[in-house]
């Protein structure tokens, strides 16, 4: 069996801003080492073909804090700051993080399934984008332009720095199976299809502005209020201030219409939300996972517009109960370490909430948003001590998912 080709010793490459996709650095080798082929560059700079080298959403950076980044930077570092992953691990706890990049060590990849399964939507754009103004400022401090990671995001068609709308540059090469980019740096000319598609933009708003500032506020790592713990108290605190979930509904839905100059059902569909136009009921329902960071900023902006938020966001306490007590503190371990799971598993917070209630499988699905697979599945996975503290923590029926899962485990160990 003949040997993988091994990478070459890379030498020199411009060294990557905060905010530069790793795909630059593919085409930089590219264009240094003339004699390389397209699979030899990604090889070269990542160290292994996986990937195809599209390096969107994140791609195997097991050899490349050595390769490329002289050991300075960590394996998190590159992925905050050069890849779709870090964007939305931002929405995610400290704790799951770590368990994403574990999980990359091993598999060599972490792929936009690290946020957990169920409904798979649009992350990225479909064609590499460019920003003209960041084109223009690239080549008078660095002499070329590159690619941004947030310019990919698809919830975005303007850049946070410039408010400039977008233009879509590059298509895959090839044909339709072949999804790896052409070798180019930015230039700043549309593509034919773009030409048809820029009529479409969103148009400059008070609420766009906000939504762009909070981006930018993001990558700084100043934005805490997205992460779950915060996010529930956020979420929490507009429904109580507004009378319940509808009022609250109601006071967003109108915020963002002023703001925005655009229904929610409009935006939705121009950013890419999930959910559609139930996209704020969604959230206010706890049915929000990382990928979904983009409704919490237009949220979040809304809130703050109507006065609302959570003060110090660093200082904020989980409190989770069963419904109809979300601001009691619960002190079994048990609800803490559901918590953590849900989150580690990149799952709706929701299903936190409907795991502690007496309700059959099928009824936490529903409220948690999930295909009762996913629901399933998720449940199977609970460690049996979990189980157990949770019977001892309140009533249980005999049809409840918690009764029935511990029922299965009883058989399935008698039938082993």
């Amino acid at each position: 069996m003949s040997q993988p080709p091994a990478p070459w010793n890379v030498g020199y490459l411009p060294l990557l801003r905060h905010g530069d996709m790793i795909f630059n650095l593919i085409v930089m080798r590219r264009h240094f080492c003339e004699r390389s082929s397209r699979s030899r560059a990604v090889l070269d700079i990542v160290g292994s073909q996986t990937n195809g080298g599209l390096n969107f959403y994140a791609c195997d950076l097991r050899k490349m804090p050595t390769r490329i980044f002289g050991g300075n930077v960590s394996v998190r570092d590159i992925l905050f700051r050069h890849t779709l992953f870090g964007v939305y691990a931002r929405a995610a706890t400290e704790a799951a993080v770590s368990d994403y990049i574990a999980k990359q060590g091993r598999r060599g990849i972490v792929s936009d399934r690290a946020f957990g399964p169920g409904r798979r939507f649009q992350l990225s754009s479909r064609r590499l984008r460019s920003c003209p103004e960041c084109i223009e400022a690239d080549r008078d401090a660095q002499g070329f332009p590159t690619w941004r990671v947030l310019h990919q995001v698809a919830a975005l068609d303007r850049c946070p720095e410039h408010g400039a709308t977008l233009i879509e540059e590059l298509p895959p090469s090839g044909n339709a199976c072949d999804r790896m980019w052409a070798l180019q740096l930015p230039s700043g000319v549309q593509s034919d299809i773009d030409r048809t598609t820029r009529s479409l933009a969103i148009p400059v708003s008070d609420g766009y502005a906000a939504y762009l500032a909070l981006w930018r506020r993001l990558m700084k790592d100043e934005l805490l209020a997205v992460r779950p713990e915060p996010w529930l108290a956020l979420i929490r605190k507009l429904t109580h201030t507004c009378g319940g979930a509808v009022e609250a509904r109601r006071a967003i839905e109108a915020e963002v219409s002023s703001s925005w100059g655009l229904l929610p059902p409009t935006l939705a569909v121009q950013l890419h939300l999930t959910g559609g136009a139930s996209f704020i009921s969604e959230e206010l329902a706890y049915r929000t996972r990382p990928t979904d960071i983009s409704r919490r900023l237009i949220i979040y902006a809304a809130a703050t517009q109507m006065g609302i938020g959570v003060g110090d966001e660093t200082q904020l306490t989980l409190k989770l109960g069963p419904r109809g007590q979300r601001r009691t503190r619960v002190e079994t371990n048990a609800y803490t370490e559901i918590w953590s799971l849900v989150n580690r598993g990149g799952m709706p917070i929701a299903l936190a909430e409907a795991l502690q209630q007496d309700i059959t499988a099928y009824c936490v699905g529903h409220i948690a948003g999930l295909p009762e697979m996913d629901t399933r599945h998720f449940i199977r996975a609970l460690p049996t001590d979990l189980l157990l503290d949770l019977v001892d923590s309140q009533p249980w029926g005999a049809m409840s998912w918690l009764r029935r899962e511990l029922r299965r485990r009883k058989n399935e160990q008698a039938h082993a």
